[in-house]
């Protein structure tokens, strides 16, 4: 019997619930095993090899690493399980996973809380900008308007401030319109110089929509 990928599977455990081994014969002849872990992730998970034997090992071992991870699930502390469930309860109407919020959030928190400060990273842009041998008047504005940033948030990192706290600080009313532009353009160029060091994971800056006029505002 064939499927429309041009193999048969004849199952040669039928004891195991968890990673079952199907002998595989492909068009050409040749035969090999594949062992089939169920959904992981969402996805159908197989493995393929060329002898049965090894396809014996890999699902052995992946039954005993199930095993091991049920085990670890009943041993975690109450709070932690209690959490979990919390977490699910908001979670499960919208089709999303605990695991699949947890590694997106390492994605995009975790994976920046060594960046470094506000602070720390105009310093490095206008060290940059000197190495760069920029005009002198660039530097200055550069510096100026920066560490007038830095001032208010130096102590944060750049991945930390929200669209929220740009939005608010670039519409300061004391600022005359060309000035606002101005900020706006200088932020946008520390946003650059961040994500090209991997200390931010985007541009926030590019989020702000500036409308025109004599009193220009940002908006998200």
């Amino acid at each position: 019997m064939h499927t429309t990928l041009g193999t048969f599977y004849e199952q040669t455990h039928t004891c195991q619930t968890i990673a079952l081994i199907y002998k595989v014969t492909h068009h050409s002849g040749q035969v090999g095993y594949q062992v089939d872990l169920g959904m992981v992730e969402g996805k159908r998970k197989r493995v393929s090899f060329a002898t049965k034997p090894e396809a014996e090992t890999y699902a052995e071992q992946s039954r005993v690493a199930r095993a091991n991870e049920g085990t670890a699930a009943f041993t975690l502390p109450m709070d932690i399980r209690l959490d979990a469930a919390k977490a699910h309860a908001i979670l499960a109407p919208h089709g999303v996973t605990i695991l699949e919020v947890a590694k997106y959030y390492q994605m995009h928190v975790l994976a920046y809380k060594t960046a470094p400060t506000i602070r720390e990273i105009v310093d490095r842009y206008i060290a940059d900008t000197v190495a760069r041998n920029k005009r002198p008047a660039t530097i200055k504005d550069l510096d100026q308007r920066l560490n007038t940033f830095a001032d208010d948030f130096g102590d944060s990192r750049l991945h930390e401030l929200t669209l929220d706290e740009l939005r608010d600080w670039l519409d300061d009313n004391e600022w005359e319109p060309r000035t606002r532009i101005n900020y706006h353009a200088k932020l946008s160029q520390l946003y650059g110089f961040a994500l090209r060091n991997q200390w931010v994971d985007s541009n926030k800056t590019d989020l702000l929509l500036r409308v025109s006029g004599d009193n220009p505002s940002f908006l998200p």
